[in-house]
């Protein structure tokens, strides 16, 4: 019972983890992930770097404003997304571009 206590709260501390750190490091772990997952090439790892960076820091930017409501804030980080998507498929293949659309959806 113990070691399932152990774990649960293993798994919930290693969630909240993943998703917090600087806008630089989110886009670094999701560019990381990428270039693994969807096998891409130096030009398409720079590409979808510069997209993932950028949009990191918009968001963090929407994320920290103050003058904006908390559903608004959501609806703007969700308009975010679909853009970095739509970059991305100026840049992946096909193929590459379903299994982004794959990790976007586990995010």
């Amino acid at each position: 019972m113990i070691k399932i206590a152990v774990l649960a709260i293993a798994l919930v501390m290693g969630s909240i983890a993943f998703g917090q750190g600087t806008p630089e490091e989110r886009a670094y772990n999701l560019t990381t992930r990428m270039v693994t997952e969807l096998a891409l090439d130096g030009d398409q790892a720079l590409k979808i770097s510069d997209i993932n960076m950028g949009i990191a820091q918009k968001n963090e930017g929407i994320r920290t404003a103050t003058n904006i409501s908390d559903e608004q804030k959501q609806e703007i980080l969700l308009s975010n997304d679909a853009a970095r998507l739509q970059m991305y498929q100026g840049v992946l293949t096909d193929a590459q571009y379903a299994q982004a659309e794959a990790i976007e959806a586990e995010l």
